[in-house]
């Protein structure tokens, strides 16, 4: 069983301005798979990143702030560590339920979670480095992943595939596309992002939980395992980045309509791709979330800075095809994160348009908080100034009794059939039910 390498003996690299400290060692010195594999089931897990990610991250050392402290907060410029050649380093993972300002079920929903990394490992995947970033205070910090770069790596995994049950039968779920689809008739609303949820029979080790993002995360993925939280997400969207030119910061977000299982055969797959690329009910769902989106932005950025960059392109992951657009936008000065948040979360792409109609629309129909299921998770760098977030879906949570739930959802338009959307709703569940 190998070790640990010594990754304090490596050369420092140390900014002139602020308190980060990092230190660089080759990846093939510390696979973050087996680091993952080494914590102990007692410790605390804060991570961000996939297979198919560029970046991952783990937090060594930590402590919970309120949100409210957050909100208050305006984007900040780059501090200098940009210069280092780091896209993130050390700062703030922020956690968004879905719910955060609907009035009428926020008291429902989960609440909004503010976590200050002070020290972490970064694995930057396309480069082949991993950084050990800290600041000066993290040994104070209330959380700490104790000696974890002292421990043996773990080389196997084993664990008990849980046994998963719609909490809505297939003839339930059609009655109520069917519901929504009639509502869209009569002009309540165009779009809906209608959800079915999946409940575990019984608590899911974490082995389990490290083999499936192995095996099926897209590069949002996200596994959050704390006493008091459990959120894994193996999420493929993109919610909003900031970047910076200048002193002007801009917002970007890239929504996800339109979705085809991958297939084996190469030719039934490139059958699906096609579809995908052309199909005219895609095509328009898309269109209403870019538009929708538009908006939102429009909300908290510079007068005519919004632009379509892209109106939709088709992208593929593990199991699943998506067309993804990408919008972007000039962020207004002195913007707080408390006024981005409330006029861009939820995304379009989980809720629908108009959005505060389809928000009410959903909870009659789904009868129930959505948590931290459809929400976001955010990483706000303190010294790069670079920001980029979530959206959670393909994401599981944690219950009160230790068992899980899952939903899985489709954007729901005039043009639906109701077996496919059913058949569209099963592939995303594939994540969990599909253990091959």
């Amino acid at each position: 069983m190998n070790t640990f390498p010594p990754i304090l003996s490596e050369a420092e690299l140390v900014l002139s301005e602020g308190a980060l400290r990092v230190r660089r060692l080759s990846e093939q010195k510390l696979a973050v798979w087996d680091v993952l594999a080494a914590i102990d089931p007692k410790e605390s897990i804060l991570f961000l990143g996939g297979p198919s990610s560029r970046l991952s991250y783990l937090a060594l050392a930590w402590d919970e702030v309120a949100s409210a402290e957050v909100l208050v907060r305006q984007p900040e410029p780059p501090r200098g560590a940009e210069s280092l050649g780091l896209k993130f380093s050390l700062g703030t993972l922020f956690l968004h339920s879905y719910d955060a300002w609907d009035e009428r079920n926020a008291a429902q929903g989960a609440r909004l979670r503010a976590f200050e990394i002070r020290r972490a490992l970064v694995w930057d995947h396309s480069a082949g480095y991993v950084y050990l970033c800290e600041e000066d205070a993290w040994e104070a910090c209330s959380t700490k992943l104790s000696g974890l770069l002292d421990k043996p790596l773990q080389q196997s995994l084993t664990s008990v595939t849980p046994s998963w049950t719609s909490t809505l039968d297939n003839a339930g779920y059609c009655d109520k596309v069917r519901r929504v689809i009639e509502d869209i008739k009569e002009g309540r609303y165009y779009q809906l992002n209608f959800l079915r949820y999946w409940r575990s029979s019984a608590p899911i080790s974490r082995e389990h939980w490290l083999k499936r993002m192995k095996a099926v995360s897209g590069p949002y993925g996200a596994w959050l395992d704390l006493p008091d939280l459990g959120v894994i997400s193996f999420s493929p969207e993109r919610f909003v980045s900031l970047t910076w030119e200048g002193a002007a910061a801009y917002l970007q977000t890239e929504p996800i309509k339109g979705t085809r299982a991958v297939v084996q055969d190469p030719h039934e797959n490139a059958k699906a791709l096609a579809d995908l690329a052309t199909h005219p009910k895609d095509a328009a769902e898309l269109n209403m979330i870019i538009d929708l989106m538009r908006n939102d932005l429009q909300r908290v950025s510079e007068p005519r800075s919004v632009q379509v960059v892209d109106p939709g392109s088709v992208q593929s992951f593990q199991q699943v095809h998506h067309r993804i657009a990408t919008i972007r936008s000039r962020l207004r000065s002195s913007v707080d994160w408390g006024e981005i948040w409330k006029a861009l979360c939820p995304g379009g792409s989980i809720t629908g348009a108009p959005k505060k109609e389809v928000q009410k629309a959903i909870l009659e129909l789904e009868g129930r908080a959505r948590g931290y299921l459809m929400g976001h998770i955010f990483f706000l760098d303190r010294y790069t100034g670079l920001v980029d977030s979530s959206i959670l879906i393909r994401t599981a949570q944690r219950c009160a009794d230790h068992t899980w739930e899952y939903a899985a959802g489709s954007g729901l338009t005039i043009q639906s059939q109701v077996e496919e959307e059913r058949a569209e709703v099963l592939a995303k569940a594939r994540v969990i039910l599909d253990e091959s």
